[in-house]
């Protein structure tokens, strides 16, 4: 800012007003002090007067005296002694004047800082608060008046006369503390509001100078911490329940902050922990020199770092330790320290190493059965195939995890094989099909594939493990019996005679078509049932199991044989029939095959034979009646021809007119 030449001036005389003072007094003084040293010594002379001068030296200090005396009385009465105490007192006067102004203008100035700091102090939120050294108020911002009026004790840290703390620790006299010192002090601590409220304060107590740099009170800067407190409180709280280590250091590795479960991982107490080196607290061993290379780099690059490190704890046990270091920056960013967080693995680490010896057991078991074995993720990509995948593919070793595996699935069995993927996903279900799957020779092999999903403990599916062994001879035996089925079955369906199978207990197994026509009833009725069902009571009263009883036997007994019996229908209908027993034994047991052949249409055809062979009998002997009949005739039949003709002839001759009866004599 540019200054005036008047305000130039006026600085410039206020800073000579000392000089002009002390230059308009000190001729003043001077001959003041001349005279009044005249007048102490003549005094003193005169004192003497009475005593013995044999050395005459009094005589020469009043003959000194004198000479002064007349050197003063001249120079007092010169002009320009005259002249220059006229100047000194009016440059006393001046400089006089000049202090005076520069007083006031001093005061203003400060009033008018007195305001700006007023108006400062009353926009802080924060209570500020001076006393003077007998506990009198000097100055209270608007922030304190509020407050003092919300709080019990009236002030916060002023429940009494002067700055009195009321911390759980007790009463500190603050303000004797503070003044003695000469240097501030921060005190902490609770009170409690007129609404039952408990707010948390933070006061730093400062001493008040005045202007001869005397200390004449105290000021105090006083901050609501409640919520700065409350967080503390819940972070101490996590801290303190967390089962994890943690503790923080400072930049020279010293401990600042340890929670309960480091100090019972160590097995010591805080005094012994807080404000001591790491290698003091606990042995490092081998790991000492890489801890300190980690948090040298961490305190350097602000980074965090993770480390496994072991330590022993005090009862000797080896405990792994998972650390993770977190740069402690202050508000303007700098690092201050660091925070650790330590996790004990000693058991994931035992679990981890379980898992992999389990996983390497099942590499192993998997690649010793004769089935291809893969596991399917989440995402539902493959990730992981043992030997028998690559030796039946061909593919290249290293390629276990494979999105698309179409290539080497038969085109008609893809959708079969999405379908039951997608069903198993859905439903958390196992899935079991039949695929053919391209041998590395191109030919494609039938493979029987199941699937059973990995569940998670809240029900999701995490993955699938599943297994397709060769059955491809399987299902070309399948084939054939399926063929052979269906030939059978064919021939059962066109053979004319019933055939029933019954097993060594003589119940139906199996009923054919033929059976069903002849007897009424229909495969699914019959099969269960005893084959007793399908014969007519016997005379004799018998039970169920000796009828089961005679008919094992009697069947067992027939084997190879053919023979008539009777045979019951549905209706109740008695047909004679003719049956040949075999016998077949499998895994499941003695079983008997039965075929039956009705033979009431044979009966009835026999029946019908007999008849016309009766008839033709009858009718040969009517046939040789009828040739004796026709010789008799034929020989009877010439002689009546010739007399029949003669007799026409006779007849024309009587005819004529006249009659020519003697022609009709001789003919």
């Amino acid at each position: 800012m540019r200054r005036s030449p008047m305000m130039l001036v006026a600085v410039a005389l206020l800073g000579l007003a000392p000089v002009m003072i002390v230059g308009g007094v000190a001729p003043i003084l001077i001959n003041w002090a001349s005279s009044k040293a005249i007048v102490n010594e003549m005094a003193a002379l005169d004192a003497q007067e009475d005593a013995e001068d044999p050395d005459g030296r009094v005589q020469a200090a009043r003959a000194r005296i004198n000479v002064r005396q007349r050197a003063l009385a001249r120079r007092l009465e010169s002009p320009f002694s005259e002249q220059l105490v006229w100047a000194g007192v009016l440059s006393t006067l001046l400089g006089t004047s000049i202090l005076i102004v520069r007083h006031a203008a001093a005061d203003a100035g400060r009033r008018r800082a007195e305001a700006k700091l007023g108006a400062i102090c009353d926009a802080t939120p924060d209570p500020i608060r001076a006393e003077d050294l007998q506990g009198r108020l000097i100055y209270q911002n608007a922030a304190a008046d509020l407050w003092a009026a919300d709080l019990e004790c009236g002030f916060v840290g002023f429940p009494g006369s002067r700055f009195d703390t009321l911390a759980d620790r007790g009463r500190i006299a603050v303000a004797d503390r503070v003044v003695n010192t000469r240097a501030p002090l921060i005190v902490r601590g609770h009170t409690k509001t007129r609404t039952g409220d408990i707010r948390h304060y933070r006061a730093t107590v400062s001493p008040l100078y005045g202007e001869d740099g005397a200390v004449i009170g105290v000021v105090s800067h006083t901050a609501d911490v409640t919520a700065e407190q409350a967080a503390a409180a819940l972070l101490e709280a996590v801290s303190e329940g967390n089962p994890d280590l943690i503790v923080a250091t400072d930049a020279a590795g010293h401990f600042t902050y340890a929670n309960t479960a480091f100090l019972t991982f160590v097995g010591k107490g805080a005094d012994q922990v807080i404000g001591r080196a790491r290698e003091d607290v606990f042995d490092l061993g081998t790991e000492s020199d890489h801890m300190a290379e980690l948090d040298a780099q961490v305190l350097r690059t602000g980074r965090p770092e993770r480390h496994v490190a072991s330590f022993h704890t005090p009862d000797g046990q080896l405990r792994l330790i998972d650390l993770r270091k977190y740069p402690l920056r202050a508000l303007d960013g700098e690092i201050f320290g660091i925070a650790c967080v330590g996790v004990d693995v000693t058991e994931a680490s035992a679990d981890r190493e379980r898992i992999e010896a389990s996983e390497r057991k099942f590499r192993t078991i998997s690649n010793v059965v004769p089935a291809i074995i893969w596991s399917i993720g989440p995402d539902g990509e493959v990730d992981f195939f043992n030997d028998r995948w690559f030796e039946f593919t061909g593919r290249p070793r290293g390629q276990e995890v494979l999105s698309d595996i179409s290539d080497v699935i038969h085109p008609d069995d893809l959708a079969d094989l999405e379908s039951a993927y997608r069903e198993s996903t859905a439903t958390g279900l196992p899935y079991e099909l039949k695929l053919r799957v391209r041998r590395h020779s191109g030919e494609y092999r039938w493979k029987l594939a199941r699937a059973h999903p990995v569940i998670c403990a809240d029900g999701t599916v995490k993955g699938w493990l599943g297994a397709a062994i060769n059955i491809d001879e399987i299902v070309a035996a399948q084939d054939a019996l399926e063929s052979r089925e269906a030939i059978r079955e064919s021939i059962l369906k066109t053979i004319p005679d019933p055939m029933i199978v019954a097993d060594e207990r003589g119940t139906i197994v199996s009923f054919s078509i033929a059976a069903e026509r002849t007897f009424g009833w229909s495969a699914a009725e019959a099969c269960g049932r005893s084959i007793g069902s399908l014969l007519p009571p016997l005379d004799e009263p018998i039970s169920r199991e000796e009828m089961q009883q005679r008919l094992s036997e009697g069947l067992a007994g027939d084997v190879g044989r053919s023979f008539e019996m009777n045979a019951l229908r549905r209706d109740r209908t008695v047909f004679p029939a003719y049956v040949t027993v075999g016998d077949a034994t499998s895994a499941d047991g003695r079983f008997f095959t039965i075929f039956i052949r009705d033979l009431t249409h044979e009966r009835a055809e026999a029946q019908r034979l007999r008849n016309v062979q009766s008839e033709l009998a009858h009718v040969s002997r009517l046939s040789a009646m009828g040739e004796l009949a026709s010789g008799i005739a034929h020989e009877l039949n010439q002689p009546l021809a010739a007399a029949s003709a003669l007799i026409q002839g006779s007849v024309r001759l009587l005819d004529y007119d006249p009659p020519e009866i003697i022609e009709v004599r001789d003919a």
